[in-house]
């Protein structure tokens, strides 16, 4: 009587190791698009944030308050904390403000002008 092989050849582990190799290839670069992407919202996000504490503030101030990533969650009202990463810079006055934002992992720097519209 003859014992059955119980197993998977050598042919299929290969097969199976490529066709991983091959998803894996496909993949990678996906995600650190994915990435950027994710890290360029973060930015936009805390920008458009910031410009809502800036209006805030002009309410009770009747002008716009000049900030940087450290002093901005102090100083404008219901920004509290901003996105790991995320630089942030606001100028104002009695007229209008500007604010930039970037962040360490994103693509680009976003910009709001306030005399503008919005984010530019």
């Amino acid at each position: 009587m003859k014992k059955a092989h119980h197993g998977f050849t050598m042919i299929e582990l290969l097969v199976v190791i490529a066709i991983i190799g091959i998803l894996a290839a496909i993949a990678v670069p996906q995600f650190s698009h994915y990435q950027k992407r994710a890290a360029d919202t973060a930015a936009r996000q805390d920008l458009k944030n910031a410009a809502v504490a800036q209006e805030a503030y002009f309410v009770e101030h009747n002008t716009y308050v000049n900030c940087d990533t450290k002093t901005c969650p102090a100083t404008l009202p219901g920004l509290k904390n901003l996105n790991p990463g995320t630089s942030l810079s606001m100028t104002g006055d009695a007229k209008g403000f500007t604010g930039t934002a970037s962040h360490a992992k994103g693509s680009g720097t976003y910009s709001w002008n306030s005399t503008a519209g919005g984010l530019q």
